[in-house]
């Protein structure tokens, strides 16, 4: 149920049980660090394997403090730049973390959403809280309560209304090896931005899954998704079908497509990456038998994320 009830929100917390939250990012499925049971249910409603740690969400750095053993100088420089924001630090543990949310790692992701009415929720209720993205393990990322209201109608869940996304996509994920900065997963916050402050990072991709978003399948419509450089690629037999189009910027003079989505008709790679997952959701749910997506062209660290991110819901 789509709530602005932020007392309602809170008492659910409380009491142990889950909700939905807005962030700047994308909206989360939300539970107490401290109760077990809600950090075991975000896994069993998402479907999401326990080996998939959780982001902790806190609403100050002093909280962030509070769950780990020490923070490196060059994370608590990108804390104090980038947080509130969509930054996720991944930090040593310290034993108040529960295994669920650490995967039974021994550090913990935490970030300071950049969304007033969560950061006030959390402030309120005076404890942390746990949230992956609210969808389906593996499908689209939901950016307005809508999408989450689609997913979950079954589910006495209440959904933390706060419009729509502001990113649009997940969160930047850094920790450090040593000394040496590593980037887990890309995301809103630049690899450029963050090199300026810490020096050369290095993109690290583990041979184990030990970080959300690290799948090969991931942000996935349940329509098959093909994706293309040129739309020269599509055979006859792709044409027949009722088949939608996400591209960039330019729409085709001519097409067989039953939908399109433009991206960015201004070619603005921000506005492509706020509109990403909303224009694949609304995709997904127009009844087609395939959606074609054409890679962006444009050589750059925003436009490669978002190819990455077709990438994966093409798998």
């Amino acid at each position: 149920m789509i709530t602005k009830d932020i007392n309602l929100v809170k008492k659910y917390l409380r009491d142990g049980k889950n909700v939905v939250i807005p962030t700047e990012t994308v909206y989360g499925l939300a539970g107490s660090i401290f109760s077990d049971d809600a950090l075991k249910s975000i896994f069993s409603i998402k479907k999401r394997p326990f080996e998939n740690p959780l982001i902790v969400h806190v609403s100050n750095k002093s909280q962030i403090r509070d769950l780990v053993t020490e923070i490196h100088p060059k994370i608590e420089l990108l804390i104090d730049t980038f947080m509130p924001g969509p930054l996720t630090v991944v930090l040593p543990s310290n034993e108040k973390v529960s295994k669920y949310i650490t995967a039974g790692k021994s550090t913990v992701a935490v970030r300071i959403p950049n969304h007033e009415i969560t950061r006030k929720l959390i402030e309120e209720i005076g404890f942390p809280i746990a949230a992956p993205s609210a969808n389906p393990f593996q499908q689209i990322s939901p950016t307005t309560a809508e999408q989450v209201a689609h997913y979950f109608s079954n589910l006495d869940l209440p959904i933390l209304d706060g419009g729509q996304c502001n990113c649009g996509i997940e969160s930047t994920i850094v920790g450090m090896d040593k000394d040496t900065p590593i980037i887990f997963r890309k995301g809103a916050i630049s690899i450029d931005r963050i090199e300026q402050l810490v020096g050369k990072v290095f993109h690290h991709l583990p041979k184990s899954i030990h970080m959300p978003g690290m799948y090969k399948k991931h942000y996935s419509p349940l329509t098959p998704l093909k994706l293309v450089k040129e739309l020269s690629e599509l055979s006859p037999e792709d044409m027949s079908k009722y088949v939608g189009l996400l591209t960039f910027s330019e729409r085709p003079i001519l097409s067989g497509f039953r939908k399109i989505k433009v991206l960015s008709e201004t070619e603005n790679e921000m506005e492509a990456i706020k509109n990403l997952y909303t224009y694949l959701f609304e995709l997904d749910q127009a009844k087609l038998d395939l959606i074609v997506a054409v890679k962006i062209s444009i050589n750059s660290e925003f436009a490669t994320l978002i190819n990455e991110r077709l990438e994966q819901a093409s798998n």
